[in-house]
């Protein structure tokens, strides 16, 4: 009875030892997030902001100071051009590449919003319906990101000029 109980208890042990290697061997791993890009934001020296059925926003660095050339002409709020650069510098858990013919899925076969950085351009699309998260394209690669900075792709271009030049336009 005694050898009976010992090889149970035994037995036991080894199911644990199973268990708890076969859990720890199907837990995935956290993904650790990274840039979407690797764009030094300090190189750039022009920006476009193409919003569907409105006409773009176009921004160039002139004497270490962004300016805004169109739809309105005038220095540019720096804080606001900053705040658009660090979109491509927005973390990222999940990237997956995307072939064309299933960009539509995603909103971004014609994107409502497109972002150019100097060279770089970035598709925004639809949001993802269960994790709430934004995707983005980027050549062929698709993200999704967490949407904290859509409210400035959609600000109107007043927003986007300086203080100082708003009320050059006002007088």
């Amino acid at each position: 009875m005694r050898s009976r109980l010992v090889t149970n208890l035994i037995l036991l042990a080894v199911i644990v030892v199973l268990v708890m290697a076969t859990l720890t061997e199907l837990k995935p791993e956290k993904a650790v997030p990274t840039a979407i890009t690797q764009l030094d934001t300090q190189t750039v020296s022009s920006i476009e902001l193409t919003r569907r059925g409105k006409p773009p926003l176009r921004f160039a660095k002139q004497q270490e100071e962004w300016v805004m050339l169109s739809p309105e002409n005038g220095k540019a709020n720096q804080e606001k051009v900053k705040n658009l650069l660090t979109i491509s510098q927005i973390n990222s858990s999940s990237q997956f590449p995307l072939n064309s013919e299933k960009a539509d899925r995603f909103g971004l076969k014609e994107p409502a919003i497109t972002l150019k950085l100097g060279g770089l351009l970035i598709m925004v699309g639809d949001i993802a319906p269960i994790s709430q998260q934004r995707y983005l394209r980027i050549g062929e690669t698709l993200y999704l990101v967490t949407d904290n900075f859509y409210h400035h792709l959609i600000a109107q271009p007043s927003q986007y000029l300086a203080a100082t030049a708003l009320k050059r336009a006002a007088d």
